[in-house]
């Protein structure tokens, strides 16, 4: 395995790695200037496996001083979910939220998100937006109701390469504890794989607007409409049956999915945005479901 990384590894050392919401409360700003960026590490205790290499010495992993345990040959990677579990339950536990939205994705490739299929852009290269509105939620004790927040994005290639650029937009109505709870979310420094993740693939964030936001969603339609301000616009709308012009009706199930489990395949009418990450786009695709996340992952 050497020179390579499993998923177990990556997620291992985003755990290790990553600096607990408890030694700090972090401003908006502080936020923004780290979103992207390599979290702090952590000091390691006695019980905590350093990881420096995808080269894992499994015959030789001592997890603690007095060789108690030694990691058997070959069965490491079936340890490192517990260990995770372990650590994340009793160290660095982040703040407990969870809320429940209207969420819609819509991007430049082909209606059927490759990105779901471990596939690469339909054009290399990706951009679009993304928005959720909450239905219900709360953030420690900041109540999330009824807020919209998304963002533009683009990167040159597939999103594993990294390199990514992200518009931040946040509702105007939102008080200042929202806007600091909603950036932490998605900056990836409050848990949950999904956001974790799409930090780690970011490496530039454009400074946050906070403007009026338009968000028009009918999930069993298949129709949607989002405005950011005067900058962003999209719709989304029903495939249609190239032979009838009916609407045509696609839905994936993803029982493993980050995102989201069972999201309603559309296409795009309107994409376009004259902000800070740019694009006039031909109809794509569009993702559209009613989500729930939590600090520890999508839960539906």
């Amino acid at each position: 395995m050497e020179g390579s990384y499993t998923t177990t590894h990556i997620i291992l050392h985003m755990v290790l790695n990553r600096e607990s919401p408890r030694n700090k409360a972090a401003s908006p700003h502080q936020i923004l200037t780290t979103w992207g960026q390599p979290r702090p590490a952590v000091q390691a205790s006695p019980a905590r496996l350093p990881l420096t290499s995808p080269k894992l010495p499994c015959t030789a992993t001592k997890l603690n001083p007095n060789n108690a345990f030694l990691c058997p040959p070959h069965n490491c990677l079936s340890f490192f979910p517990r260990y995770i579990l372990r650590q994340l339950e009793s160290e660095i536990m982040p703040t407990e939220w969870r809320f429940k939205a209207e969420y819609i994705k819509n991007c430049n490739c082909a209606p059927g998100c490759p990105c779901d299929f471990w596939a690469a852009p339909t054009h290399y290269k990706c951009e679009g937006m993304m928005a959720f509105r909450i239905l219900e939620g709360k953030f420690g004790n900041t109540k999330l109701d009824g807020i919209v927040a998304g963002g533009t994005y683009h990167w040159d290639g597939p999103l594993h390469l990294g390199g990514g650029t992200f518009q931040p937009y946040l509702y105007d109505k939102s008080t200042p504890e929202q806007r600091e709870a909603l950036l932490t979310i998605m900056s990836g420094q409050a848990g949950n794989a999904w956001f974790e993740v799409l930090a780690s693939v970011v490496s530039t964030v454009l400074e946050p607007k906070y403007v009026p936001i338009e968000f028009t969603f009918d999930l069993d339609a298949r129709k949607a409409k989002v405005k950011f301000g005067n900058e962003v616009e999209t719709t989304s709308e029903p495939i249609k049956n190239l032979a009838t012009g009916d609407e045509h009706r696609i839905r994936v199930d993803m029982p493993n999915g980050m995102e989201y489990f069972h999201p309603e395949i559309a296409t795009t009418g309107i994409l376009k945005s004259t902000g800070g990450v740019k694009f006039d786009l031909p109809p794509g695709h569009s993702s559209m479901a009613v989500v729930e996340h939590t600090h520890k992952g999508l839960a539906a």
